[in-house]
Parts: structure tokens; sequence; C-alpha cells
């Protein structure tokens, strides 16, 4: 498996991706953020995330 590179983002981009995140379109969706605090784009559709994003609809 490969080893994920840690991501130093540019902090205009930061401010970006958090705005999205916390836009009234995405209230509610579980699981939007990981333990660390950064923001799950994406989930697996059989991992438990993805099935609660799923049944969300």
């Amino acid at each position: 498996m490969t080893k994920r590179t840690k991501r130093d983002w540019h902090p205009n981009f930061k401010k970006y991706m958090k705005f999205i995140s916390e836009h009234p379109n995405y209230a509610g969706m579980p699981f939007l953020y990981k333990k660390d605090g950064s923001i799950r784009w994406v989930v697996t559709r059989n991992s438990e995330a993805g099935q609660a994003r799923f049944t969300k609809r």
C-alpha cells in the first residue's frame, strides 16, 4: 500500500475548504470530519461513513 503524503495546503485553500464544508448544503452530513479535524471528502460506499451518507438521501 502506498504511504500517504502529508499535505501542506496554502492558507487560502484551507479557508476555501472550510467554507465549502460549513456550507448549509453539507449540514448534517455524517462523518464529515476525521478524528484529527481534517475534512473527509471521500468515503467508500461500503464503509460505515459511506453507508451513513448513502442512507441520508
